[in-house]
């Protein structure tokens, strides 16, 4: 089994991933948990920036929680699941994984931002790109210190 295969959503569950990966993520809890925790970390950090720029967009509090639940719906399970095995099955690496994954999140949520939430664009780009950046770089750090 190669490591691609262990991004497939039917995989979360599989020992053999465990192995192929190289390391057990909780003793007694299944993958798939450990990626709802990265999701919901993942819209906690966003939420940071989405939080007072909806604030500033006009936005009401159960909107902007239903911004942050959908942008992260729309490009989080593309970014864990899809892009690390297309990348592989294409022969890419990490710097292409992470610029294409992070490039697709970063349109993705603009995108949405302008037309679904009404954002201008320079609003849109300015709270997806903070937002993914700043959730981009903590992961970094939380992986470096070995929280994840």
């Amino acid at each position: 089994m190669n490591s691609a295969a262990c991004y497939y959503p039917w995989s979360l569950f599989s020992y053999e991933c465990e192995l192929v990966l190289g390391n057990i993520l909780f003793q007694n809890q299944t993958r798939f948990l450990f990626y709802i925790g990265l999701f919901l970390l993942t819209c906690f950090f966003e939420s940071i920036f989405y939080f007072p720029i909806g604030k500033w967009q006009k936005l009401s509090m159960p909107k902007i929680i239903e911004q942050i639940l959908v942008l992260n719906l729309v490009t989080h399970p593309v970014v864990f699941f899809v892009f690390p095995y297309f990348i592989e099955t294409t022969g890419g690496n990490v710097f292409t994984y992470i610029w294409m994954a992070e490039l697709f999140a970063f349109l993705t949520e603009c995108l949405i931002l302008k037309y679904r939430y009404r954002y201008s664009w320079s609003a849109a780009v300015l709270t997806a790109g903070l937002a993914n950046l700043f959730s981009w770089t903590a992961g970094i750090w939380l992986q470096t210190l070995g929280l994840l």
